[in-house]
């Protein structure tokens, strides 16, 4: 289920939900819900020593069993295997005093063969002024830096994919925060399946049905605003799906995002990824962008027999100027 695919022809759906939806501006930072900028460890000397966790080998024959059979169940498709874990700044990592009194907490993680990794965290809370990066080895992909503006009630996070088979995390605590923060990582993803370019090991781009299209072939030409309010979905860390954000009858642009109920698999997706903008940036086959993300959201409907579920983005925040994903990018 790719996002950069779209019908040669609109359906009554489709043309519903084209006066449905809510245009949905993105943002040019280069990472999901953060404030950006470079992780303390890239530009100041800091020690070389960091502790590492390693996760086991998985059986990716087996699990591709697995996922044989479901789909015969018609559940969403699944990518990663999740390991769980309980990995916190105060069981794991290293910690290090800094020359000003600040603190820095790196963690690496490696996930033997891993295509891609990323994380759920089961407790988040940071104070004012902390902030949490996550790179991969060759520091080529980087998100963040998560802060308190990441901070939710239920105090869960998710986040979205970094290539390869292992990332760091680093949480710089500066030295007047009013508490030193809390991140509790309950999963760690390990990607078995190449989600970002087919459904299944071996086939590329072009495994899609012959009636899709990119959305930027000449016949996406009228879906430009529309294909904006679409995203792929990770969710509970190991699966996708796709929706996409819809407005309501009051046309108030209360954050609601429009899914299938198989897609839910009975977790509660407040730790799911949204990413948007992932596309082929042009008519010819190749990946998309996995930064424009937003995490969680909270389940407002769902219903089995119609296969919907309709959720409530818990980052996205609306103010005159547009849809902001952080307080200094919108649109």
């Amino acid at each position: 289920m790719k996002l950069t695919f779209l019908s040669k022809q609109k359906s009554v759906r489709s043309i519903l939900m084209a006066f449905l939806f809510l245009f949905l501006c993105v943002p040019t930072s280069f990472a999901q819900l953060s404030e950006g900028g470079t992780p303390y460890s890239f530009s100041n000397q800091v020690g070389m020593t960091v502790a590492e966790v390693r996760m086991p080998t998985v059986d990716v024959e087996r699990l591709l069993a697995e996922d044989k059979l479901d789909e015969v169940k018609g559940v969403a498709m699944r990518f990663g295997f999740g390991h769980e874990v309980n990995y916190s700044m105060s069981n794991s990592g290293t910690w290090e005093l800094l020359p000003d009194g600040a603190r820095l907490w790196r963690l690496h993680i490696l996930c033997p063969e891993a295509i891609t990794t990323n994380l759920v965290f089961s407790e988040y809370l940071l104070p004012d002024g902390a902030k949490l990066f996550i790179y991969n080895d060759s520091k080529k992909e980087v998100i963040g830096a998560f802060t308190a503006r990441n901070n939710k009630e239920d105090g869960k996070f998710g986040t979205t994919l970094v290539r390869g088979e292992s990332c760091t995390l680093e949480y710089y605590l500066p030295a007047n925060a009013a508490f030193e923060g809390v991140v509790n990582i309950s999963k760690i993803v390990h990607g078995y399946k190449e989600i970002l370019r087919s459904r299944l090991p071996g086939e590329d781009y072009g495994g899609s049905g012959a009636c899709n299209n990119n959305v930027n072939c000449p016949v996406g030409a009228d879906w430009q605003n529309e294909k904006r309010s679409n995203a792929l979905i990770i969710n509970d860390g190991t699966r996708w799906c796709s929706g996409s954000m819809i407005n309501n009858v009051r046309m108030d642009l209360t954050p609601y995002f429009l899914t299938a109920n198989h897609c839910i698999s009975g977790e509660t997706p407040s730790t799911w990824v949204f990413v948007f903008k992932y596309e082929s940036p042009t008519c010819v086959n190749q990946d998309g962008p996995l930064n424009y993300a937003l995490s969680g959201s909270t389940l407002k409907a769902n219903n089995a027999a119609s296969d919907f579920a309709l959720l409530k983005l818990n980052e996205a925040r609306y103010s005159s100027s547009g849809w902001r994903y952080q307080e200094n990018f919108f649109c």
